[in-house]
């Protein structure tokens, strides 16, 4: 294998750091398939084939792949807050706003 580097969103890159190396070695295999059929001339439902049984030689199971698919869901709670502050400070400012027009 060769290393590349990518970029993604700062929570990915969070969240693949923090996961233990077993997980990093199902995400980067996950990864490899991904990008092989991304550059690869073959057909798809035969780079899915040899994906798949590559996957299942490494010990990837329906469960691990279900927990990578998912490493977002404890963050979305964050953007969920995040999002809901937004939209009290911007409620906060154009209360501020009117009672400085009303002045």
């Amino acid at each position: 294998m060769e290393n590349i580097t990518i970029p993604v969103d700062p929570e990915i890159a969070k969240a693949y750091r923090e996961a233990e190396p077993e997980t990093q070695q199902k995400i980067q295999m996950l990864l490899n398939i991904m990008l092989k059929k991304a550059v690869s001339q073959k057909p798809l439902l035969d780079i899915m084939e040899e994906g798949s049984k590559q996957a299942i030689a490494n010990g990837m199971t329906p469960e691990i792949l279900e927990s990578i698919l998912n490493l977002d869901k404890p963050y979305q709670e964050f953007a969920d807050e995040d999002r809901q502050l937004a939209e009290d400070g911007i409620n906060e400012y154009a209360d501020l706003l009117t009672q400085e027009d009303r002045l």
